[in-house]
């Protein structure tokens, strides 16, 4: 068991000036960009008070770390040469041993879904003879202290090259969607639980012909949504969407306006009967291969979509989350300082009319040094970003949360604190509190491990 002080950790803010350029475009998109609108929308009335970091005991060498809540409990899971690696917490100052649900080699890191009692891990691996990558799965009825038998969702005769699962559950429906390449080209591959995990049923192949690739899936009652982007001939990126829990399926329908330059990577977030889907395109960025950050809406379970608004440009490591009318998206914004020199900025920017339009976005980071890998949640009112920073070169992570939906954030908060590297952040809201877990590679101010977080105030 880890114990947990109470120590509250200050933050710090260095400011700089820079210029992005936010622009807008209708259907198909058109150049509508407005220079120096972004905002720094620090509110010092805001305050996030954390205990001190526990250090998870028996997680040195940790990796793929992921994270994931039901009710009060913090569940988390990891992997590291010797498998996959579960423990959950009903306070997050205490953790249940942890136990091994797997020891073969992972390929992606494992992931969690939870709905109630019940929880869901689903990870790739090498099978036992090492010639096969399947799609490995196990559910626990227990809020994580005992877990069902492995099923091999991917499993038959040939040999297989299963990847990049993707996980989300709804009642007693679980869906797991993956990238399969056994025949070369990408399949995105569905199964469906109907009974909590414990049975799966037929392989649903949603792909047509062309490479499809990193799927995403998203559930809002008896609404199910998978996206994915592909890559042969020309890139698309493809919603297909069902309206009776996966029984059947709309045709394809590409979110792409126009098939010039490339599209990557759709994230893909589901609230009532709306379905919102966030991906990078170069389709207005042909020459030096810049990625603008494209979005799209559905009001009516993904029949249709609005028009497509190009949030910024030059973008990356892009997260989305919705909260009832309001639409949350963080990212990483590569700003020019000057003709020679680039820093990326850690960005945030909200709609509160379900994605019909946005406000101003806020440079969260606003420092000299990089920031990457934004990790966003949200719960009611409340909106947390975190994410990684190199200012003081290492890296740390860094904290701003909101209690008005986003429109202002309090201050930065160096969560880590320390001279080492701190990479791989996760945001974890409970019925009570919310966490932040991450993992550090050991140093003189750190032991190597995954580290937590409890917000206290």
């Amino acid at each position: 068991m880890s114990e947990i002080a109470a120590p509250v950790i200050t933050g710090f803010v260095v400011g700089i000036a820079f210029v992005v350029v936010f622009a807008v475009f209708s259907n198909p998109p058109t150049v509508l960009t407005t220079v120096g609108d972004w905002v720094v929308g620090e509110n010092l009335t805001q305050r996030y008070i954390f205990n001190s970091a526990a250090n998870l005991p028996e997680t040195s060498g940790a990796g793929g770390i992921n994270a994931g809540s039901s009710g009060s409990n913090l569940y988390i899971t990891w992997h590291s040469s010797s498998g996959v690696f579960f423990t959950a917490s009903s306070d997050g100052t205490t953790f249940d041993p942890k136990i091994s649900l797997t020891n073969r080699t992972i390929i992606n890191r494992p992931l969690i879904a939870a709905h109630e009692n019940d929880l869901y891990l689903v990870w790739s691996a090498a099978d036992n003879n090492g010639m096969n990558i399947e799609i490995f799965f196990r559910a626990s009825h227990d809020n994580g202290v005992s877990f069902g038998p492995t099923i091999n969702l991917s499993d038959n005769a040939r040999l297989k090259n299963s990847q990049n699962p993707h996980i989300a559950v709804s009642g007693n429906n679980v869906y797991v969607v993956w990238e399969d390449r056994t025949a070369g080209e990408g399949r995105i591959l569905l199964r469906i639980s109907n009974d909590r995990g414990n049975t799966f049923g037929s392989v649903i192949d949603l792909s047509d012909t062309r490479d499809s690739l990193e799927p995403q899936v998203a559930v809002s009652n008896n609404n199910v949504y998978v996206v994915w982007h592909e890559i042969e001939s020309k890139s698309r990126v493809v919603l297909r969407a069902s309206t009776d829990n996966g029984i059947t399926f709309t045709n394809a329908i590409n979110l792409r306006i126009r098939d010039i330059g490339e599209a990557c990577c759709p994230q893909i977030a589901a609230y009532g009967n709306d379905v919102y889907i966030l991906w990078a395109d170069s389709e207005l960025e042909l020459v030096g291969g810049h990625y603008d950050l494209h979005f799209r809406a559905s009001h009516n379970n993904g029949f249709t979509f609005g028009r497509t608004t190009s949030l910024t440009d030059i973008a990356r490591d892009y997260q989305i989350a919705v909260s009832g009318n309001n639409v949350y998206v963080a990212w990483t914004n590569v700003l020019r300082v000057n003709s020679t020199i680039e820093n990326a900025e850690a960005f945030f920017v909200r709609s509160t009319d379900n994605g019909t339009t946005f406000e101003n976005p806020i440079n969260l980071s606003n420092n000299e040094g990089p920031s990457s890998n934004q990790h966003i949640a949200t719960s009611n009112n409340e909106v947390y970003v975190a994410w990684v920073d190199h200012t003081l070169d290492y890296d740390e992570i860094l904290f701003r949360g909101s209690n008005d939906n986003g429109a202002s954030f309090g201050r930065v908060i160096n969560l880590s604190n320390g001279t080492g590297i701190s990479v791989d952040q996760h945001i974890v809201v409970t019925d009570e509190t919310m966490y932040v877990v991450w993992k550090e590679f050991g140093d003189e101010s750190h032991d190597d491990g995954i580290y937590i977080l409890r917000r206290i105030d």
